[in-house]
């Protein structure tokens, strides 16, 4: 029998264990994580960066799962790994999974602690497009904890990097913009946050075209403004652009659309 390359052996594993965590509950999907650990560990140990996607991908199954502490621990051993390899995108990869973790804990500490090591390691190794996603996530945390100033300081920075990396019409930046608009409502400063919404509409339309859900979102979010402002007839036109779009995309039962749906109900019912 001809022996498999290890191309065929890693595509063999993967679906392995995706039919593994088709056939069974969230402790089947822990048990085939860690099968799906040890058969790379066979197979591919003399290859680190092989097996560092390995443990990503276990504690990827093992979060989805609920398991939390596996997660960790899998994402540490490739954390490691990557490391030693100098894969600085793995590393920030990993990193920005970890950190999402520990927010959806609500560890706020090691969150940030988390998203200022992959902070530091694109500095180190030069490597600045993840850069505005994690100054990003370490905004939403800074605001978490109550340190507004430094949150809005990071936002600002994400936007500044994104646009010298991608130019001012790029996707991203508009997703930053958005973000930031949003924490700025919350501070009550309703001004900003309408202008950075409005950039962030057009840079969606000039990318997707005006039927688009990213577009909707924008619109959605205008009429969260003029809403708060007390501009009801306003924010009831953007509310309406922004469901007659967003529907095209999605069920009647998504969570976003209810969202968009009750807010909406809560303004027409003055």
């Amino acid at each position: 029998m001809v022996p498999q390359n290890t191309s065929n052996l890693w595509t063999t594993l993967c679906e392995d264990l995706q039919t593994q965590r088709q056939t069974g509950g969230t402790s089947r999907h822990h048990s085939a994580a860690d099968a799906f650990v040890k058969a790379a560990k066979d197979v591919f140990g003399s290859r680190p960066q092989r097996l560092a996607e390995a443990l990503e991908i276990a504690g990827d199954v093992h979060h989805s799962a609920g398991g939390v502490e596996q997660a960790k621990i899998s994402y540490a051993e490739a954390l490691a790994l990557a490391t030693e390899q100098n894969q600085t995108p793995v590393c920030l990869r990993i990193l920005m999974k970890l950190g999402a973790l520990y927010e959806s804990l609500g560890d706020w500490h090691e969150a940030k602690n988390t998203y200022r090591q992959g902070i530091e390691f694109t500095q180190a190794a030069h490597y600045a497009s993840m850069l505005p996603s994690l100054l990003n996530n370490l905004s939403s945390v800074e605001n978490h904890m109550g340190r507004y100033a430094d949150a809005e300081r990071h936002y600002q920075r994400s936007i500044d990097i994104a646009t010298t990396i991608h130019g001012q019409n790029h996707p991203e930046v508009a997703t930053l913009l958005n973000n930031f608009a949003v924490f700025l409502l919350e501070q009550s400063n309703d001004v900003r946050a309408e202008n950075l919404h409005l950039q962030a509409l057009a840079i969606r339309e000039k990318n997707y075209g005006a039927n688009h859900p990213d577009v909707a979102r924008s619109l959605y979010n205008l009429a969260v403004v003029f809403q708060s402002r007390g501009d009801f007839p306003k924010a009831k036109s953007y509310y309406d652009a922004a469901l007659i779009t967003f529907k095209r995309f999605v069920d009647t039962d998504d969570k976003e659309l209810q969202m968009m749906l009750k807010n909406y109900k809560s303004l027409t019912a003055f």
